[in-house]
């Protein structure tokens, strides 16, 4: 091989090992990019049903106001903003704009007293009874957790709390343990 064909070939291979690591570059940020994507449909929920998201978010505000009979619930959920009763009526004529809301948020209350709004996300009517909400609980009847439907009429009446301003908004990733377990103990009757 003269020197000039020896060149040609070494540059044909510089060019082919330039050529596959630019596959190879390419080819990874494909499979990095498919997997975010894929990640990204995973987290995506599946879509609920709005009259039984209506149907069920309307059971736990009647057992809320249910509970809010008792003058002692009433008391521990009022607060400077409003009588609980009376948020929670103001609550309970409004239409529910139930949609994901991001780090899986339950509800969210704005506002407060009777101008205030709460909204019931989908992890509302999803997410089960954890005791991430509640890690001090001891029940009375030695069970280990709520019942769905306890967990929820905790969570509006934890949302009512901040709407009267009895209780302050948390941080985020901040569940507001001790209110909910107040909420157990004089609301519900299920923690001693």
């Amino acid at each position: 091989m003269s020197p000039h064909q020896v060149r040609i070939a070494r540059d044909r291979g510089v060019a082919m090992v330039e050529y596959l690591g630019l596959l190879a570059l390419l080819a990874s940020i494909f499979i990095a990019f498919s997997s975010c994507a894929s990640q990204q449909v995973k987290k995506r929920a599946p879509a609920l049903d709005r009259s039984m998201l209506q149907k069920d978010t309307q059971a736990a505000i009647e057992g809320a106001r249910k509970a809010l009979q008792d003058d002692d619930c009433n008391n521990a959920i009022s607060g400077p903003a409003g009588d609980a009763r009376d948020v929670l009526d103001y609550v309970a004529m409004q239409d529910y704009s139930t949609f994901d809301a991001p780090k899986g948020q339950l509800a969210d209350s704005r506002g407060r007293g009777a101008r205030g709004k709460i909204t019931f996300y989908g992890a509302f009517h999803r997410t089960q009874p954890n005791r991430f909400y509640y890690p001090g609980a001891v029940f009375k009847d030695g069970r280990t957790d709520l019942t769905p439907e306890e967990f929820q009429i905790m969570a509006v009446l934890h949302e009512v709390g901040h709407s009267t301003g009895v209780h302050p908004k948390e941080p985020p990733g901040e569940p507001g343990a001790p209110f909910n377990e107040a909420i157990l103990r004089r609301c519900l009757g299920v923690i001693q």
